[in-house]
């Protein structure tokens, strides 16, 4: 059962149901068209390091936007949970099978670590317009984001129907530059 003290938790529950819900077949489709929608933003092309994440469960997949990436050269990271289970750094993928498996079943690369990002994919259970993001919880994005000297430019990745009008908010919580999705990217700054 949810903590009734965190409004979170109730969106949590709610949007991880929304987006289990999504059949397959639409999730891959989906998945296609945010990384073509992806590799359009200019801030890609200009980008020698790209964090991206290994997907599981019903997250959008960026699996095949990794291996273009690579393909194209660009240097791309991915997170590795430290043995404190509180901390992140991203650490040099160079294939996406190349990978353990770690922390709570998710994909980890085995690359060395790299000390800033120029561009971040980030997941989330929902989004809004103007850039909040629903993690899952950890805290594992914010904590990151806001301990590095070099701010990345954050591109929130979800399906279209994870965007709602209004998400719950704390000081810590940090924005997205743009959101990507199968339909439309939106340009949150400003």
């Amino acid at each position: 059962m949810w903590n009734r003290a965190d409004p979170k938790s109730a969106w949590r529950m709610r949007m991880r149901q929304v987006r289990d819900a999504f059949q397959p077949g639409f999730r891959a489709s989906w998945s296609r068209d945010i990384a073509e929608r992806v590799t359009a933003l200019p801030e890609l092309a200009a980008a020698n390091t790209v964090g991206v994440y290994l997907a599981m469960g019903s997250e959008v997949s960026l699996d095949g936007l990794i291996e273009t990436l690579l393909l194209e050269g660009k240097k791309v990271y991915a997170p590795r949970v430290l043995e404190d289970r509180r901390t992140i750094v991203f650490c040099q993928l160079r294939d996406v099978s190349d990978v353990e498996i770690g922390y709570y079943g998710i994909r980890e690369p085995r690359g060395e670590v790299v000390e800033a990002l120029d561009l971040l994919l980030i997941p989330g259970l929902a989004f809004t317009l103007c850039g909040i993001r629903l993690g899952y919880g950890g805290g594992f994005y914010d904590r990151y984001l806001a301990n590095t000297s070099r701010q990345a430019v954050k591109v929130g990745v979800a399906f279209d129907g994870q965007i709602v009008q209004e998400l719950p908010t704390e000081l810590h919580d940090i924005r997205m530059d743009h959101l990507v999705t199968d339909r439309r990217t939106y340009h949150c700054k400003g």
